[in-house]
């Protein structure tokens, strides 16, 4: 698990790879909105806005990638803000492989 700083505040709390015991809806319902997630083109972002959760799930084998919890919001709060476009690159490195 990762915590997420501002000042000396948490403002997220990050945790990979979630070991989710029944598939996410039937734990907590539909999600109030899917988007494209960041982390992969087979990965969807199912947001719980106004539970402050969001879950990066495989479209495919319905396995969560990531969780990530902040403070409750409203969807079109979350969908502005910059964990919304959270997303994973490759950089290359000068010199390497």
């Amino acid at each position: 698990m990762q915590a997420w700083f501002e000042n000396d505040n948490v403002t997220v709390l990050e945790i990979r790879e979630p070991v989710m015991r029944e598939p996410l809806d039937a734990q907590l319902g539909e999600p109030e909105t899917r988007i494209q997630s960041g982390l992969g083109g087979s990965y969807r972002q199912w947001v719980y806005a106004e539970r402050g959760l969001v879950v990066h799930i495989n479209r495919i084998t319905g396995r969560a990638l990531r969780l990530y919890a902040f403070p409750a919001c409203s969807t079109e709060t979350f969908l502005a803000h910059p964990l919304s476009k959270v997303e994973r690159r490759r950089i290359r490195r000068e010199g390497g492989v």
